[in-house]
């Protein structure tokens, strides 16, 4: 084949614009080689650099779809999204990022957070969702385990339904009402605990808690009913699947 070691070509093309125009048939391909090593081919549907790097100085953007990129060690994206695509599929290793936005995070290790954030409601802390949490094994918690505000609850003919672990109890009516009487509590399974309050103290908030047996009743200490006329008075109960169980209380005057 002819070989030209030097190739300087400067014109004007027929359009007006200064370009070279190499052209082979269909099927065959451009070879560029350095001491009859080959460096790099080019076809009518690929380029291949034969393993050589690609350096440019001046940027630029790359379009089209890119289905191999190979190997890349050094990777600088600051700017625009990446869609579409597992990050780690075939080799796991770290990544730091500032955020991650996402539907579902799944993980086979340890998740360690280093943020010290205290929480001081349902939506603060180093970690806080939207949902419940579930946990399969024991849970350690070395600080204080915090309820919140107790949530009002009004009874309406001797039943509350519960949405927390810890109700202040309103009488029908409203406060200021009159003595009024709890029956049951709907709302909780086997597991959940509870804890009631009153109002304020004195007979126009006072709230009897019933003994009784049956879906969402109390069992009460002793099988007898308690009185709740105290701002601080107490009761707290464990449901069994059935019933709330009494675990403890305090009556105050």
């Amino acid at each position: 084949p002819a070989r030209i070691d030097c190739l300087h070509i400067d014109g004007t093309h027929a359009d007006g614009t200064n370009q070279l125009h190499l052209n082979v048939p269909t099927g065959a391909t451009f070879e560029l080689s350095v001491n009859d090593v080959v460096e790099m081919t080019l076809s009518a549907t690929a380029v291949d650099f034969q393993g050589n790097s690609i350096t440019t100085t001046g940027g630029g953007s790359l379009t089209g779809t890119w289905t191999d990129l190979g190997s890349v060690t050094t990777v600088d994206v600051n700017g625009g999204t990446i869609d579409g695509t597992t990050i780690g599929g075939a080799v796991v290793a770290a990544g730091s990022f500032s955020a991650i936005v996402g539907t579902t995070i799944t993980g086979s290790g340890i998740l360690s957070i280093d943020d010290t954030t205290e929480s001081t409601s349902a939506t603060t802390g180093s970690i806080h969702t939207d949902g419940g949490i579930g946990v399969a094994l024991d849970l350690f918690v070395a600080g204080v385990i915090k309820h919140g505000a107790a949530g009002s609850l009004t009874i309406a003919s001797g039943v509350v339904v519960i949405t927390k672990s810890y109700h202040t109890l309103v009488v029908e009516g409203g406060a200021g009402s009159g003595a009024d009487t709890l029956v049951t509590a709907t709302g909780g399974a086997e597991g959940d605990e509870l804890i009631l309050k009153i109002t304020t103290s004195g007979a126009n908030d006072q709230v009897t808690v019933q003994n009784g047996t049956g879906g969402d009743t109390f069992i009460m200490l002793g099988g007898a009913d308690f009185i709740m006329d105290h701002l601080d008075d107490r009761i707290r109960f464990l449901h069994n699947g059935t019933e709330w169980v009494e675990e403890t209380r305090s009556s105050n005057s």
